[in-house]
Formats: C-alpha cells, sequence, structure tokens
C-alpha cells in the first residue's frame, strides 16, 4: 500500500461521516433549533422603520453615510460621535450603509437608507450571540439541555428586543459579539493547561479546540476584548466576567486569575480613558456623590425585577436620577439586591453558578449603575439595551441548575425551564410591533411611561414628517391636522420637561408649517406671530440656536407681514453672517417695503446656526 493510500485510510479503516458521530448530530440540532427559535421571535424586527431615538443622528440622516466613504470612516476612528468613541460600529454601518441605498429617497422620512438592512444585521448578529453563548455554557456545564437552555434564555429574554430592534443598538449588539467572543476563549484558556491537556475543575472540556496553543485563545480574547471596546465602551467589564467564571467556576488559583484577568484589564484602561474623556455629561444632570451607591442599588433591583417579571418595557422608563431622590422607597431599593447577594455568597460553594450569574448580570450593567454618570440619566438611569451582555449571567445559572438537577427531577426541571423560556418568547414577540416606527414606539413609551418627554417630542416629529409628505401630496387640511397634532406633542413634552430646547424649537416650526397650510390669512398670521413669540422669549437662553438663527426669524416675520420685525432680525443675520447672500437679498427686498427713512437697528447677538432644520427627534 502507498503512503498516499495509507494516509487516505484506503485498506484499512475508514474515517466516519461527520453525521455519523452522535455527539455532532446532537450539536448539529442544537445550533439549528438555536437559529431558528432566534428567528421565530426577533424575525419580525427586520422590516422594521428607523426611528427618531438616534436613529437620524447615527444612520439614517447622518451625512458622513449618505453615502458614506472612506474618509468618512476614517473620521470616526479619529472623533467620537454623540458622546462615544464606538469606531468598529461606525465601519460597520458605512459598509452597511454602502450596501443598503434605496433607488429614491423614502417620500415620508426623506432617507436613503434602507433600514431592512440594519435590521436584519442585528437579528443576524443577535443570532450569533446566542451561539457564542451556547459555546460558553457547553463548556462550563457540557453538553446536555443547561448549555442549549440558558442560550435560548439568553436569545428570547423580552428585555433583548430593544437592542435588537434599534438600530442604533448595533453597538450593543457588536459589543456583545466581541465580548462573549473574549470570554469564550478565555474559558479555553483556562480550562488547558500549557500540555493541551484539559483541566478539568468544574468545567465540562475544551469544545474541540485542542488543535491552537493555549496562549493564542488568550490573544484571541484580548483583541476581541479590544474590538469590543471600540464597538462600545461597556466591553471594559469583560475582565471582570473572566474572573469571576475563572476562580469560582473553573477553580484556578486566585494568583494566575489575577494575572490573566489583570493584564486584560490593564489592555481595557487606556480605551476606558478615552470613553470617559469623550462622554460629558450636562451639569444640570450630575448626581451627588452621596447618592451614587443608592442610585447603584436601585439600578439592580429594577433589573433584577424586569428579568423575573419583564412587563410594561418601555425604551425611555422616565425613572431620573435626581427625580428618585425625591421619593422615600429610593433610599431602601438597595436592600432587595444586597439580601439576594448575601444568601448567594452564603451558598457559593453548593451554587456557584448562581453566584458567578449574579456576579456577570452585575458586572455587565456595572459602568451605567450610577457610580459614574452616563448621558442617558437625562432622559432615564435605567434601559434594557444595557442588560444585553449582563445576560449571559443569567443564562450561566439557568444552564447549571438544569445540567446540576437531580437525575429524579432533572426531567421536570427541563420541563419547567422550557415552560418559562416559552413564556418569554411569547412575551417577546407581543413586544416586537412596538419598534415598528418612531408612532409605534413613542405611543407605547407614553402608555407606559407619560411623562417622557423626548416620547412626546419624538411623536410630535413623527406627525412632523407626516404633515409634510400629506403637504406635497397637495392634501392640504389633512397636512394641517397632522400639523396639530404635533403641536399638541411638543406642548406635552414642555409641559413635562419645561427646559427642554428641542421641543421648544420644534414646537416654533410646527406652528411654521401650520401656517403654510392655513386656509385663512388670519389663521396663517397667528400661527406665524405664535412661532415668532415663542422663538424670541427662548433665543436669549443657553443652548438655543440648535435650529433657527435670525434669517429664520426674520423670514416669520416677513410672512405675517410685520415688515418692521422681519427687517430688525435679516439685519442681525447679515451682521452675524457676511456671507449670507439670502439673508441680504431678503433684507433689500423687505426695506423696499418699510416707509422712506425708517431705521433697522440689528438685535443684540443671539446663537444661531444655519439653515431651518427638520424637527428633531432623539434625546
Amino acid at each position: 500500500m502507498t503512503d498516499v493510500g495509507r494516509r487516505r485510510g484506503v485498506g484499512e479503516h475508514r474515517a466516519e461521516p461527520v453525521w455519523a458521530d452522535p455527539q455532532r448530530r446532537r450539536m448539529a440540532a442544537g445550533v439549528m433549533g438555536l437559529l431558528l427559535l432566534t428567528a421565530i421571535v426577533m424575525g419580525g424586527l427586520c422590516g422594521n422603520e428607523f426611528v427618531f431615538w438616534d436613529d437620524r443622528e447615527t444612520i439614517s440622516n447622518n451625512p458622513r453615510l449618505n453615502p458614506p466613504s472612506w474618509a468618512s470612516v476614517g473620521y470616526y476612528w479619529r472623533h467620537g460621535q454623540m458622546g462615544l468613541y464606538v469606531p468598529v460600529t461606525y465601519t460597520v454601518w458605512s459598509g452597511l450603509a454602502a450596501g443598503g441605498q434605496l433607488d429614491a429617497p423614502d417620500p415620508v422620512r426623506g432617507v436613503r437608507l434602507n433600514p431592512w438592512v440594519f435590521h436584519t444585521f442585528n437579528v443576524a448578529v443577535h443570532g450569533v450571540n446566542v451561539l457564542l453563548v451556547f459555546a460558553i455554557l457547553r463548556l462550563l456545564v457540557g453538553q446536555g439541555w443547561g448549555a442549549w437552555l440558558g442560550a435560548a434564555l439568553f436569545a428570547v429574554h423580552p428585555v433583548q428586543v430593544e437592542p435588537v430592534a434599534w438600530a442604533s443598538g448595533t453597538k450593543d449588539l457588536l459589543c456583545g459579539t466581541f465580548s462573549l467572543v473574549a470570554v469564550w476563549q478565555y474559558v479555553l484558556y483556562a480550562t488547558r493547561n500549557h500540555e493541551g491537556r484539559v483541566h478539568t475543575t468544574g468545567v465540562a472540556g475544551d469544545g474541540g479546540w485542542g488543535g491552537l496553543p493555549q496562549v493564542a485563545h488568550y490573544l484571541i480574547g484580548l483583541f476581541a476584548l479590544v474590538l469590543g471596546e471600540l464597538s462600545k465602551p461597556t466591553a471594559m467589564v469583560t475582565p471582570a466576567i473572566v474572573a469571576a467564571i475563572d476562580f469560582w467556576l473553573v477553580g484556578r488559583p486566585v494568583r494566575r486569575v489575577a494575572r490573566d484577568a489583570g493584564i486584560w484589564l490593564a489592555a481595557a484602561l487606556p480605551l476606558m480613558i478615552v470613553a470617559r474623556v469623550v462622554q460629558s455629561v450636562a451639569p444640570e444632570y450630575v448626581v451627588p456623590l452621596w447618592a451614587r451607591p443608592l442610585l447603584a442599588g436601585f439600578s439592580v433591583s429594577y433589573y433584577f425585577g424586569k428579568l423575573v417579571a419583564p412587563v410594561r418595557l418601555a425604551f425611555d422608563y422616565g425613572w431620573r436620577p435626581l427625580r428618585l431622590v425625591e421619593h422615600g422607597w429610593f433610599y431602601a431599593a438597595w436592600l432587595a439586591p444586597v439580601a439576594i447577594g448575601v444568601v448567594a455568597w452564603r451558598f457559593r460553594r453548593r451554587w456557584p453558578a448562581v453566584w458567578v450569574g449574579g456576579l456577570v448580570f452585575v458586572a455587565g450593567v456595572a459602568p451605567v449603575l450610577g457610580i459614574t454618570q452616563f448621558m442617558y440619566q437625562e432622559f432615564s438611569q435605567v434601559a434594557d439595551h444595557y442588560l444585553y451582555l449582563a445576560m449571559l449571567g443569567p443564562a450561566i445559572t439557568l444552564a447549571w441548575a438544569v445540567g446540576n438537577a437531580p437525575a429524579a427531577w432533572r426531567g421536570r426541571v427541563v420541563a419547567a425551564a422550557a415552560l418559562w423560556l416559552a413564556l418569554l418568547g411569547v412575551r417577546a414577540v407581543a413586544q416586537v410591533p412596538v419598534w415598528c416606527d418612531t408612532l409605534s414606539l413613542a405611543s407605547h413609551n407614553i402608555a407606559v411611561n407619560p411623562a417622557s418627554f423626548g416620547s412626546y417630542n419624538n411623536l410630535g416629529a413623527a406627525y412632523d414628517l407626516q404633515g409634510a409628505a400629506l403637504e406635497r401630496e397637495g392634501s392640504a387640511a389633512e397636512a394641517r391636522a397632522c400639523y396639530g397634532r404635533s403641536i399638541d406633542a411638543y406642548r406635552h413634552a414642555l409641559d413635562v420637561e419645561p427646559t427642554h430646547q428641542k421641543s421648544w424649537a420644534n414646537l416654533a416650526m410646527a406652528y411654521v408649517r401650520r401656517a403654510g397650510v392655513e386656509s385663512t390669512r388670519t389663521g396663517q398670521v397667528a400661527d406665524l406671530r405664535e412661532a415668532a413669540r415663542l422663538i424670541e422669549a427662548r433665543m436669549s437662553r443657553p443652548g438655543w440656536g440648535t435650529q433657527i438663527t435670525p434669517a429664520v426669524l426674520g423670514e416669520i416675520y416677513s410672512r405675517s407681514g410685520d415688515w418692521a420685525e422681519a427687517a430688525r432680525w435679516l439685519a442681525e443675520a447679515v451682521v452675524r453672517e457676511p456671507g449670507n447672500r439670502d439673508a441680504a437679498e431678503r433684507l433689500a427686498a423687505v426695506r423696499a417695503k418699510l416707509p422712506a427713512g425708517t431705521t433697522v437697528p440689528a438685535t443684540a447677538p443671539v446663537p444661531g446656526r444655519p439653515a431651518m432644520a427638520p424637527p428633531a427627534g432623539g434625546r
């Protein structure tokens, strides 16, 4: 027999086909089952629209993605955006934008990017992350039902709908992907010794990765950690997650755990500093130091409640820190997580995965517990998308509980877990339509949290866009009704938060838009004068001027027939913007309508940026 024949097994035994191995068949069935489950629960998100919570700024109306270019990709590697340094996420969005251009802009939203491309990508990434969780759990608890059910919990829990449904939530998903890859590779590294044999204390095996050197797993995981931080800074918690798994589940000595996880922490530190520098918090939302531990206790309690009973889910819960301190129960909210932590610590040797699952859960949300400030506290201390990576903790606990149930009870435990997951899946499916568009999301959020000024603002902006589309179609009466609804929404937002500048600007411009479709001159002038009144009342205040300039105000007065005020503001526009030829020409035309010899003084300087922008949704 030739050497080639021997290498091919000719004349000797033949290698069994892959599908002849029962273990491989079970593995393939488990993978396909998880992907099918994810598609059933989350697949309805693929056809959703962009929403006004950040999507316009990050993706749909982002000039650097319409169209994308290598220069725009380079920009995001050199600069932060909206308080975050996430260049990997923007690089991915640039690639999706390059392949997701529509032939013509959406007639209602004026968007040239296909939202289906971005939403389908999110669903696909979530599916990949579910498989990564499955791989981690198989290493920790073995190949039985435990690992599959734990991964299924990660796949279908209703709090996972938000990051998957939200186009801007890609950053949470990509951060989750790279963080989970890092955890997976670290566990492979920690469960093997230098000779390649599996260190089996408390774990199930190497998952078939025995061909790579031990250090390769460590370095792959470290690289994934860096990519995770460049996708979203939350990945900084990964060293804490792997340390907890390594010490209490893998069982390695504390010295080795400290060395290996410590190197990862040191590597993550520079990007932690970048994240802190890039993200700024408005002074009016700074929380006093004494309240921050209490905020952390409240947040953990709230997240644990949503884990157990995921009802009344909303994008903006409205639990703003400076409002929380006004409630007496806020000062006792920390008792629940502390009590649970004490019990878990007491039984950490008997139930190690309960203790580790809790640590991973808390570590996953540690950056947004309130010990340090973060931007979203303007709206709420808590949000579902912050739980995405943290859900690895409950998955570990469920997988271990099923895998370690007494043999006589295991079937019942599996059935009970499956029933619970089915109920969670049904609840998640019910949450999917909430995210179909801005109107649906804002209306749902207001039903859950009537104090959500951001949702009222977004609702008004959505009505504004509908009104503009109807106006283009020549349906003036219907457009006027839409603008009326937008005015009502903006006024609701200001009733809740009188200082919200976007709502003030949007309200003023909604009156201008409605004036354009008013059927009577009297109604038109009344709307224009109300818009001018609102603008002048706010123009001198800090933070104003992001949408409306003196030139715009001059045009509003001109349309109302108040030539003197129109000339005054147009003169101010010419002083502030010497190159604004439109304002200069308009000023000359208005002056021609004034009595001879009329002096037109400019107003006091006010902040402003050029152009009358579309309604501003989001934050």
